[in-house]
């Protein structure tokens, strides 16, 4: 799950800020110099956004449809090279050029060195559109359980309305997320510059692959029929 700020501030930001060259100086000056703060906070594989580029996570999730991913990737760079666009350039991802597992074991090192959490802190993550299996499996979830809800990158977020934008549809479902003290997990808050020249928000957390958490309480669907799982971080992963 990707998170990003207020779209609405984006779009006045773009349409303000950067129509001035002087504007863009400065603020690719702060971001040069505000880097090392956002590298202690972030891995190299979250900062080169390497779970969102490739189908690194597609494969980890469903490890079969990996042969369908590429040829996905293969479709959409003939239709970006047609167009001759850079509309949609985001959402083209590049195959795996290595082991999916070797590579995540890679990516999953990386969460050790980021400095500790100081105090407990809540994060949340909404998920929509998921088969109705994965559904009942989440749903089947007790107390005292340890669980692996994801065998991929989460991107989950400290703001309940945010997380809340991406379970409105068929099969929505809250994680509310303990990390307790001491946990490790790669935040990214800043402006970043993109290929289109404009800055791209991010307000984003991610935890490693695989991650476990213990269950605190059996979940439960509210009255909007969304289903509620709360948990608590292990800060380990399979």
């Amino acid at each position: 799950m990707i998170i990003n700020n207020n779209n609405n501030l984006n779009n006045n930001y773009v349409n303000t800020a950067f129509k001035s060259k002087n504007c863009k100086k400065i603020v690719h000056s702060l971001l040069n110099n505000c880097f090392g703060e956002f590298k202690q906070k972030a891995t190299p594989g979250h900062l080169n956004n390497v779970f969102f580029k490739t189908d690194l996570n597609n494969v980890l999730r469903h490890p079969e449809a990996q042969i369908i991913d590429q040829l996905q990737y293969l479709a959409a760079r003939n239709m970006h090279n047609t167009l001759n666009s850079g509309i949609g350039q985001y959402y083209i991802k590049a195959p795996i050029k290595e082991n999916p597992e070797i590579l995540r074991q890679k990516l999953n090192e990386e969460f050790k060195l980021l400095p500790k959490l100081t105090k407990k802190q809540k994060f949340y993550r909404g998920i929509e559109n998921i088969s109705d299996n994965e559904y009942n499996s989440f749903k089947c979830y007790k107390k005292g359980q340890t669980v692996c809800p994801d065998k991929g990158y989460s991107y989950i977020t400290d703001s309940l309305e945010e997380a809340s934008q991406y379970n409105r549809q068929r099969n929505g479902i809250l994680f509310e997320i303990e990390m307790p003290e001491g946990s490790q997990i790669s935040e990214l808050r800043a402006i970043l510059p993109s290929k289109s020249g404009f800055p791209e928000f991010k307000n984003e957390a991610v935890v490693p692959a695989g991650s476990l958490y213990e269950v605190l309480q059996d979940p439960y669907t509210d009255k909007n029929g969304i289903l509620h799982i709360i948990l608590k971080s292990l800060n380990t992963w399979k």
